[in-house]
């Protein structure tokens, strides 16, 4: 028998918090690499949503090479998030390091 993968929207919620000044501009930057599975990124943005007391971040989805059903997920959700696509699957470290030269630096 195969169990559904946990959705972390259910149950008690985390605590993780980080110390930012009040009234300030700081803001975090959220990069998430990602190929082939728009289910667990969609379950992925929307912990965040739920969880995040502030608005003070900016996510930033790097698609390694993702397939066609991805690729609509991505256009759908990219007037939210910035999202950095590659042609062919970097890896992990290479396409953090994309999603790093694409966020704010205010």
């Amino acid at each position: 028998m195969i169990t559904p993968p946990h959705n972390p929207l259910e149950g008690e919620r985390p605590e993780l918090s980080l110390d930012l000044q009040s009234n300030s501009e700081e803001q975090v930057s959220i990069i998430i690499v990602h190929k082939d599975r728009p289910e667990y990124l969609n379950i992925c943005l929307q912990s965040i949503a739920v969880t995040s007391f502030n608005n003070n971040y900016e996510i930033i989805v790097v698609d390694n090479g993702s397939g066609p059903e991805t690729q609509e997920f991505l256009d759908s959700i990219e007037s939210e998030v910035k999202v950095v696509r590659n042609e062919k699957n970097l890896y992990w470290s290479a396409a953090a390091n994309k999603g790093v030269q694409a966020a704010d630096r205010n």
